[in-house]
């Protein structure tokens, strides 16, 4: 259903880097993709409350919709390939999008703790919205850098699956989040990922003599298998 978006509610503490540091998790699914039996979800955790209606995530999923055949367009063309072809490669139509709710507590010692250590999607484009609250950063030639909270924007991460479609030309962000001591952070996140049984490798028509294949195509279950197990792939 390609009008809907898989809600998943996450509460993340912080990444411990010291052992006085007591980190929350929390993790669960609201509803399936499509679902109808739920009308709405409540997800409660130290004090939080989210309330979130299907009608509004239908509503956000159409707008994103429009968002993420621009941005494919747009890379798909950067790569000299038709405006379409990206995404067809990634599992065209049937692309899923999960929602995550992120939540960062106030931590005493952030000198000390990470919200989330540094990562690289296995999405193909990652679609973020931050609160106002610094945290997101990102690495660039082995320095990190703050992501500016800029209102009204949205944060774009390319993910795994389009570094491996673009033979390496595109290349996956490593990010990470730091943790605020007076201040909660939230983020909204949705990954568009492929189906699980969709087949990702180099595109084709960027494969060549020169240009050898950097990545074997497997599965995107297979992918996310070996990536979570630490296997090479």
């Amino acid at each position: 259903n390609t009008n809907s978006v898989k809600f998943n509610c996450m509460d993340i503490g912080s990444s411990l880097l010291a052992e006085n540091i007591t980190p929350s998790n929390f993790s669960s699914l609201l509803s399936p993709l499509g679902g109808a039996s739920m009308n709405s979800g409540v997800c409660c955790k130290v004090g939080i409350f989210f309330s979130f209606t299907w009608e509004a995530n239908e509503e956000y999923a159409k707008h994103l919709h429009g968002v993420v055949d621009k941005l494919f367009k747009s890379l798909s063309l950067g790569l000299g390939l038709e405006g379409h072809e990206l995404k067809e490669a990634a599992g065209g139509d049937n692309l899923e999008y999960l929602l995550k709710i992120n939540y960062y507590p106030p931590c005493p010692r952030p000198d000390l703790a990470l919200g989330v250590v540094a990562h690289t999607d296995m999405s193909t484009i990652t679609i973020l919205l931050p609160n106002d609250v610094q945290g997101l950063q990102a690495s660039k030639d082995g320095r990190w850098y703050d992501v500016k909270y800029i209102p009204n924007a949205l944060v774009i991460h390319i993910g795994d699956q389009i570094e491996i479609l673009s033979n390496g030309k595109y290349k996956s962000v490593i990010h990470r989040t730091t943790v605020n001591k007076e201040k909660a952070r939230m983020s909204w996140p949705v990954f568009m990922e492929p189906p699980s049984d969709f087949e990702v490798g180099p595109h084709p028509k960027l494969v060549n003599k020169e240009n050898p294949p950097k990545f074997k195509t497997k599965k995107f279950s297979d992918y996310v298998y070996c990536k979570l197990n630490k296997i090479p792939q």
